[in-house]
């Protein structure tokens, strides 16, 4: 279908088709983010096409929530890379942080701990879909059941390191 447009045929118009079509394309984003997920290595380069960008949409676009369609249906998907080099979804709880614990948590413990990104556009879009951090007291529980396994003193350095860097 068409959109509709107002009389100087700049801007969307305020209607139900107009909505209807703009769910229907956040779909047909989602999908094709989809169809672009790597399947060798996991990454964020399929979410990049979901991301705003320092796009401000159309005022109008706004309004029919256009962005909370889009955020909806990336929810629903198995979107998210984390360090077991597979996707999950946001029902799945994965967990992220700003700092790269994702080079050196690479245990089964940390299966829904997403793939670091520094990545603006990308961080935005992870905030806006609500991906945060391990509870404390949760992480800590993780740490203590995979520290015996971390033998390379490098890597317990830079774990510890990553630690002090996110708590200070």
């Amino acid at each position: 279908g068409t959109f509709k447009l107002d009389s100087n045929r700049n801007h969307l118009v305020k209607d139900k088709v107009n909505e209807f079509l703009l769910e229907k394309l956040a779909e047909l984003m989602v999908s094709t983010s989809i169809s672009l997920k790597q399947k060798e290595k996991v990454s964020w380069s399929s979410l990049k096409l979901l991301s705003k960008r320092n796009i401000n949409f159309d005022p109008k676009v706004e309004e029919m929530g256009f962005y909370g369609k889009l955020i909806e249906k990336i929810k629903e998907n198995k979107l998210i890379p984390v360090v077991g080099n597979k996707y999950i979804s946001i029902k799945d709880s994965p967990y992220f942080y700003n700092i790269n614990f994702s080079e050196v948590l690479v245990y089964k413990e940390f299966y829904d701990l997403a793939l670091y990104t520094d990545d603006k556009d990308i961080v935005r879009l992870i905030n806006d879909l609500d991906i945060s951090g391990y509870p404390p007291k949760e992480f800590v529980k993780r740490i203590n059941k995979i520290s015996s396994k971390i033998l390379d003193t490098k890597v317990r350095a830079r774990l510890i390191s990553l630690i002090a860097d996110n708590n200070s």
